[in-house]
Formats: C-alpha cells, structure tokens, sequence
C-alpha cells in the first residue's frame, strides 16, 4: 500500500523523502534496502513482518532446572578467554542476571564473539544450564543483545521481516525502531471513524504500530486484520465499480428468448436437460435480454453439460441475426467442437468457421473475410481470436471455455466500439468461492451440479508407484472387455535419469501444469500446456532410465507398447505435435481405432470418448486436485463404469499420498476445489502468469474467506448509499481504489 499513499496529492513530504537519509540506513544500505523495494519512507513504513518470533520465556536464575532449556536476561560482567589443552579455543562470560545471580557462558570456537561481547553489554540468552557447584553454566547459548530502548521488549513478540542478501534480521529492526515512532504518525488515515467501525477495525496509527512493535501476538494479528481487511475492500470496490460502469455506459444487442425462439433452440438440441442446466439457460436468456452487457460465469463439474448450455447462449445469438464467437484453450478443442456443433447444425442455417493458430495464411485471411463481412454466424477458435486484426460484422455474444487457461483481463480483447457483446465464462474446474469473488467477482454465477442421466459411477483409486504391476493387469482385462483406456503423464519426455534418481530430481523437471511462456510461445504452440524439453529421443540413454518411474508420455508409450499392453493398438498424443497429428491421433481414438491412449494433460479438458472408462494417471502427486478431478471427468462420459488409478510418483511425500487420498476418497469437485485452495494457496492454483489483477499483497485468499465477505459486502452497501464515493471522508479511498486497479480494471475516473 505504499504507492497508493505515496502518490496521494496531500501526501506528507516525509513520507517520499528517500530512504537513505534516514537513521541507521546510508547510501550503501539504502541500494539494499532497494532490492526489497524500500527507496522512501513510506515503503519502509509498509514493509511488513512476514511473521513473529514469540521470545522465550524468561525465567530467573533461582528458577533454572538441570538440562531444562531455560532463558534469561542480564549484563556482561567479566569475560576470559583461552586456549584448551585440546587446542579450542574458548570464550566465557560471566553474566549478571536481572533476577539476582549469576551464569557463565561458555563458546568453543567462536572467537568473533569477543568483538560483540563487552562488560556492560546486556543480552538474552537461551540455553540449558547446568550446575558446576559453584555457579550455572550454560554451553553454546544462542544470544540476543539488547539495546538500550529494547530493554522493555523482552517479553514481546519479535518481527520477522522479508529480507535480501546483505540485511540482517537486526539491522533491520534496528531501522524501524529508530523511525517508524517518527513516520507512523505522518500517514493519513483512508478508512473514516464509520467505516472502520462497521469493518471493526483499528485507526491505521495505531494498527501499524502494533503491526510492527507488538505488545503481544494478538495485537500483531488485529493490526494485521485491518490491513487484510482494507486490501479487500478495496479490491471488491474495484470490483462493484467495474459492475456498475459497465451496467451504465455498455450496450448490448437485445437477444431476447421468445416462446417460439426458446422452443425452436431446445429442439435443435434434442437432448433431455436437467434442472441445473435449465435453470442456468433461463438465466442466460434473462441477461441476454437486456441492453446490459451479460457477464456471467457457468460453473460445471466435469460432465455436466455446460456445453449443451453454451450452444443454447450462441443459437440465441445468431438468432437475432449476431455472430458468436467460442474461444477454447488448444487447438484440438476447438477441432473437436467445430466438428460436433457442425454435425448438430448440419441442418441448419448457422454457418461455423474455425480460427486457429496452425491455419495457413490464405486459410486465415479467408475466414477473417468472412467473418468481418458477416458471412460467419458462430466461430470457434484458440487464442487466435485475440489478434488485432479480428474484426466482427455484429459480434453479440462471446464466450470463454476454461477462462483460467488465458489471463483474466484478455476479454476485454474481444470487447469492440459501439455496442458491447454478452460475455459468458464457462469453466469446469470448480473455483473456489474467495478466487469467485476475486478474480471473477465481476461476473454474476450460474452453477450447474446435476449430471445428464446415463453418465456411469467413476471408481477411484490411489496407490504408490510401486503397486502398478497388478494394475497394468486389470487394464488389460478392461481392453478385452473392448473397453478403451487413457494413460497420462505430467510430461512428454525427460532428461536420462539414473535408476536411483530421487525424486527431487525427477520434479525439477518442467511439468505440463506449470507452463507459463510468452503469449508468443503460446501462440506459437496453442497446447502450450507442455515444455519443450531440450533433448530429442535419439539422444536419450535408455540403458539410464526406468520409464515407468520418470512418467514422460514418450518413455511410457514404449514401455507400454513393449510389455504389458503390447497387444493393444496405443497412440502418443502431447501438445509438441502437429495440429493436424493430434486431430488425427484423437480421432482415431474416439473411432475406436486405438485402444489405449497415452497422453500429457492436453486432454484435460472436451475429450469426448464414451468407450474409454479406465485411465491411468502417473506421478499424479505433481498435478493439483482440481486437475485430476478434471483428467477423471474423461472416463465418465458413457454407460460403462468408469476406474481411474493415480499412481504416487517414486519419493512421494505422505502429505502427497494424502492429497492424493482425498481425491479418492471425493468426486465433488467443488469440494477438491476448495481443498486445493488451502493446499496450494491462490497463487498456485491460479498461475502468476494466468491471473491479470495485481497480486494481494496482505491478504491471502485461503485463509481470509470470512474478511473477504464482509469487504464484498461492505463495498456494496458503501456503494448503494454513494455509488460515486463522492462524499468528502471517502475521498482517500476512492483515491487508493483507482490507483490500484483503475488502469488493470479500466476504470473511468468516477466522481
């Protein structure tokens, strides 16, 4: 929050003068300080503990026990220092403690010691004692000296602060002692009397002293709280702006869903809907409706249909003479749903087109022709979509399939002049409820449950790397059975590997969930899910490594094709391939010309393949929880009962055969959703790369569920009663909102 302040018009000059001048930093420490991001005070006012050391506690000598860890304050009275008759070298201290008595302190080999160390210096010390008969001692203490004005602070928790190379925890104490008491009171308060009551919350005086010089745990977690708190609510100010502004100055094409229109569309479906999905479509048609933009989120487990409910949201469209456009994250997604909406409206009027990043010059320069000129009604396409030179005759309506795949401001890519299009996201990796009201806290939310009837059970199953000999067994009774089954790796291919490599080793290796490249990359490679690993088969020395234990689909692929499934037709299918190859490969699988599949998690998401009920997924521990309830979505689609294995990785932890226990255990994805929000925190499960919105800098989205609430609804109410902010006490907040989020969340400059 330093920027914000900082940058405020009536901002004190104190708080810019820059860092150097102040006690205890200089030019030299002050190019440290830097590396952290603290070149004015007000950056070191608001560099916060990261946490606290609770202090021992401190007891009085006639209170010390034998071999009982114990600690204890007092005053260097005496020192000697010498060489032993076995050469080390030992310092002691004779101190003089508050409580009355005395303790020796005894160093071997630490001769710096004697430049700290002086008659007159007081310290902490920590150690075991132990008696000598005439006095305790204690051997190696760990100590902390005492300045002068810290002489109060024994019994207080200390700050533990983010630090860089050359910065001691100390000397960074050292600083904010010796001037945050003169800064503090210089930085103006943004939150009115009001406010903070309703919020609860303490003045920002004094939340940022005891944020910083506690007197007890408890006061740091409440300071802390005000912080939390104050970071929400700003953002779910940004959040409700964006609502309202859009509502005000946005006009879309009114689609509205007539008797005749509604029947006709659910006819052209001819399937039977459940209620979850309709009550999803009457609230799509209910928005669409309107001359405000729809901006609606669509959350599905896996196999619940949300695609029946996207064609349903474009067929209105086009029915009121709009084009629709369906952005998906790969490219054999949008293959595979050009294919099915072309079968479903090979009847119809509705022409379809598909842009992707692997069409040939002449190709793309026809369907941009087409599709500027209003000779294409619906067009499915990859993140191709976003280029500068797409243009739409009368775009009304766009929607977003896995909207985590892109970053979260890339809408606003496909938003055009004059009228504005319904936006609808569609999502089926469950998103837990704090990431909802965050990163999607501008979309309204239709959720579906149900599952079309017909889908069969999934059985799940987790076992260690080494149980996977019976298993491979199992799998080819299925295949006899002329059942189809999926085997998925986290990576292509891998470095050769010793048989003994641990698996620290074997994880450092890029894995398809944490890809992160350039859009250029991405575009380059539109599965760009996966790495490219820098060495090719032939170089690979396969005397050197286990297939079955690196997981890579390429090494598996033989080993299957090899040994035990080696009388079953296999495919090899990841993102480095050829758009065309992997159309092909995936074809052939759903013709039933392939019967085991190998893959990367490329067919996390719309693989459609009935007969495939059994998958396999290895080093499962490296994927999140999310994933796999997306991967196990594949082998649910059909009549047949689904089984799905997820192997432990070789050196798993028991925290990740734990995990991997839950997922066995729950095929609720919004449970796993959740569970994997507390596990690997918001900014894992979000990606750094993935998310548009500026980072939290306080507040953490898997902890703070209940602060985020109450600034969701406190935003509102402050909203409804003012929806400018324009009253004079909120004039600092509304300043600290737009500075923050208004460029990110193109916000007009209210008021």
């Amino acid at each position: 929050m330093p920027d914000e302040l900082a940058k405020a018009a009536d901002q004190p000059s104190g708080l810019t003068s820059p860092i150097q001048y102040f006690s205890g930093v200089g030019p030299d420490r002050a190019a440290v300080l830097a590396r952290l991001g603290i070149r004015r005070a007000a950056d070191l006012v608001f560099h916060f503990p990261r946490s606290y050391e609770q202090p021992p506690q401190v007891v009085g000598v006639d209170d010390f026990e034998e071999k009982v860890p114990a600690s204890f304050a007092g005053t260097v009275v005496e020192l000697d220092e010498r060489v032993t008759r076995s050469g080390k070298h030992m310092l002691g201290a004779l101190v003089q403690a508050d409580s009355g008595g005395s303790v020796r302190l005894v160093w071997f080999n630490q001769p710096f010691r004697r430049n700290e160390l002086g008659t007159g210096r007081r310290l902490l010390a920590t150690g075991t004692p132990r008696s000598t008969g005439l006095h305790w001692e204690m051997i190696q203490p760990q100590v902390r000296y005492l300045s002068p004005e810290e002489c109060d602070l024994e019994r207080k928790p200390r700050p533990v602060y983010p630090l860089t190379e050359g910065l001691r925890q100390s000397d960074m104490r050292r600083i904010m002692r010796r001037n945050l008491p003169e800064l503090i009171p210089l930085v103006i308060e943004v939150l009115p009397d009001e406010l903070r009551q309703r919020l609860e919350v303490s003045d920002i005086h004094r939340a940022l002293h005891d944020l910083h010089f506690p007197e007890n745990l408890a006061a740091a977690e409440s300071a802390q709280r005000r912080f939390k708190v104050q970071e929400l609510l700003v953002l779910q100010l940004a959040i409700s702006l964006q609502r309202q502004q859009r509502s005000k100055e946005a006009v879309a094409p009114v689609c509205e869903a007539t008797g005749k229109v509604h029947a006709r569309i659910l006819n052209r479906i001819g399937l039977t809907l459940t209620q979850d999905q309709l009550k999803a479509i009457a609230d799509i048609a209910s928005d669409m409706g309107r001359t405000i933009p729809m901006n609606r989120l669509l959350q599905g487990d896996v196999g619940s249909g949300k695609t029946v409910v996207a064609q349903y949201a474009m067929l209105l469209c086009v029915a009121h003479g709009n084009q629709a456009a369906f952005m998906v994250p790969t490219e054999v997604l949008a293959e595979q749903h050009s294919a099915t909406l072309s079968r479903s409206l090979a009847s119809s009027r509705v022409r379809i087109a598909t842009l992707t990043g692997s069409l040939s010059r002449s190709q793309r320069q026809d369907v941009l022709q087409r599709l500027a000129e209003g000779e294409v009604d619906l067009i499915i396409g990859t993140q191709a979509l976003l280029s500068a030179d797409v243009r739409f005759a009368r775009l009304g309506l766009v929607i977003v399939d896995e909207q985590h795949k892109f970053g979260v401001l890339q809408r606003a890519k496909l938003r055009v002049d004059g009228e504005q299009p319904h936006y609808l996201v569609l999502s089926a990796t469950p998103i837990p409820r704090t990431i909802a009201m965050t990163e999607f806290g501008d979309l309204d939310v239709s959720i579906i449950r149900e599952k079309p009837p017909g889908r069969s059970v999934v059985h799940s199953y987790s076992v260690d790397h080494d149980d996977l000999a019976a298993w491979w067994k199992f799998v080819d009774e299925k295949l006899a059975e002329g059942r189809q089954a999926m085997v998925i790796t986290p990576r292509i291919q891998v470095d050769a590997l010793p048989l003994n490599a641990s698996s620290a080793a074997t994880q450092a290796l890029s894995s398809d969930s944490e890809w992160s490249g350039t859009r250029e990359q991405l575009e380059a490679s539109e599965d760009g899910l996966e790495p490219q690993s820098q060495m090719d088969e032939s170089q690979m020395d396969e005397t050197q490594v286990d297939e079955t234990q690196v997981a890579n689909a390429e090494g598996i692929y033989r080993f299957l094709s090899s040994g035990p499934l080696a009388a079953w037709q296999i495919g090899l299918l990841h993102g480095r391939l050829p758009s065309s190859e992997k159309v092909r490969i995936l074809n052939a699988f759903a013709a039933g010309e392939l019967d085991v599949l190998v893959a990367t998690t490329v067919v996390e998401v719309g693989i459609d393949v009935p007969n495939a009920s059994v998958m396999t997924i290895l080093d499962a521990d490296r994927l999140g929880l999310s994933q796999l309830h997306q991967l196990r979505g594949r082998v649910s689609r059909g009549v047949h009962p689904g089984y799905v294995l997820a192997a432990a990785s070789v050196g798993a932890t028991a925290s990740d055969n734990a995990r991997l226990a839950a997922f066995q255990k729950s095929n609720d994805g919004f449970e796993l959703a959740e569970l994997d929000l507390r596990i690997r925190g918001a900014g894992d499960l979000l990606g750094t790369s993935q998310s548009g919105m500026p980072p939290l800098k306080v507040a953490d989205l898997s902890q703070d569920g209940e602060l985020l609430s109450l600034a969701r609804i406190v935003a509102r109410e402050l909203l409804e009663q003012d929806p400018e902010l324009s009253r004079p006490e909120l004039n600092r907040l509304r300043q600290q909102t737009l500075h923050r989020y208004g460029q990110k969340m193109q916000l007009s400059d209210i008021g």
